[in-house]
């Protein structure tokens, strides 16, 4: 009896530890466009979303949007659950394109369904604004343009953010910003001047 009771108890223990494994495994996900994730495989719903653990949070991303290598990992790892949510997207296709629509248009996106991975560019190109000379990566903020020698006040990536740095008012909108400046000076300092001339109450 006691060993019986052993033998289940370690049986019990392998498979925990082997689900633990499999769900903290932290791979590179990928997919159809080329752009990876990491993240840890913890489900495969049947409405054919595959749940990652990316940086902490549980995400849900479309099963259809992973990679080929990506889809055919997720066929081993969970077989039962993938051959599930493909039947099911089999019965979905035989829907008609007007149902289709109405049950598109009667569910409610959430953050998970519009989910991208996030892309990385690993070709990032550097340039000078005031002379489009080509720049090093190792030229930074307080650096000066080889071809110019401008002084480099910020950087900006890909999506035109300033990461370092603080990025100054164009001449122009310098140029506004004194004319402003010393039209407020002359009206308040007439306005001082000729005092005694103004009517009060």
């Amino acid at each position: 009896m006691g060993a019986i009771r052993s033998l289940v108890v370690c049986s019990l223990v392998w498979v925990g530890l082997s689900t633990v494994v499999r769900a903290d495994e932290v791979r590179n996900w990928g997919d159809v466009r080329g752009n990876q994730v990491p993240g840890a495989l913890v489900d495969v719903t049947a409405d054919q979303m595959v749940v990652l653990l990316v940086d902490g949070a549980e995400v849900s991303i479309p099963l259809k949007v992973f990679s080929e290598g990506d889809q055919k990992y997720l066929r081993e790892q969970m077989p039962e659950k993938v051959k599930q949510a493909h039947a099911e997207a089999t019965s979905s296709e035989a829907l008609t394109q007007q149902e289709q629509a109405k049950e598109v248009a009667s569910q409610e996106l959430t953050g998970a369904d519009l989910y991208q991975p996030p892309s990385t560019n690993q070709n990032i190109h550097y340039f000078c604004t005031n002379c489009d000379g080509d720049l090093s990566a190792s030229i930074g903020v307080g650096d000066h343009c080889p071809h110019c020698d401008i002084l480099i006040e910020y950087e900006e990536d890909e999506h035109g953010n300033v990461v370092k740095g603080t990025k100054e008012l164009p001449w122009w909108g310098r140029l506004v910003a004194r004319i402003a400046t010393f039209v407020v000076i002359f009206v308040v300092s007439t306005a001082w001047k000729f005092r005694r001339l103004i009517p009060f109450g």
